[in-house]
């Protein structure tokens, strides 16, 4: 038996994802917006305008 990995994780989860995240887009906006929060508080208002902190 091989040791599990991370792609194998998540590969034998794909077919059950949309029970996780029945509305993916609006999961990938949450998570974006607290994203941008964390690194905005983080780094600085910068993050965003040129993609990294300044």
């Amino acid at each position: 038996m091989r040791e599990p990995t991370t792609r194998s994780f998540y590969d034998e989860l794909a077919a059950d994802y949309h029970l996780i995240y029945e509305d993916w887009g609006r999961s990938a906006t949450r998570q974006g917006a607290a994203l941008d929060a964390v690194a905005k508080a983080e780094f600085g208002a910068a993050v965003g305008r040129t993609g990294r902190a300044a």
